[in-house]
């Protein structure tokens, strides 16, 4: 264990470049991830208000 922060202390820059782009990269990945989803939500409340039935796309009189 005292290896592993010894090369910490010695390569500090480059562990905190890393950190920052690990940290950048879980950040854009889960904004991607999200943006998905929230894409994926907000098209099918559209289609779910949107949709017509059959007989009015159809150019019908609708059923009695």
């Amino acid at each position: 264990m005292t290896v592993f922060f010894k090369t910490l202390r010695n390569h500090w820059k480059k562990t905190t470049a890393g950190i920052c782009l690990l940290t950048w990269g879980g950040h854009w990945v889960y904004g991607k991830h999200w943006s998905a989803g929230r894409r994926k939500c907000q098209d099918f409340l559209w289609r779910s208000t949107h949709s017509r039935p059959s007989w009015l796309s159809a150019g019908e009189p609708p059923p009695r």
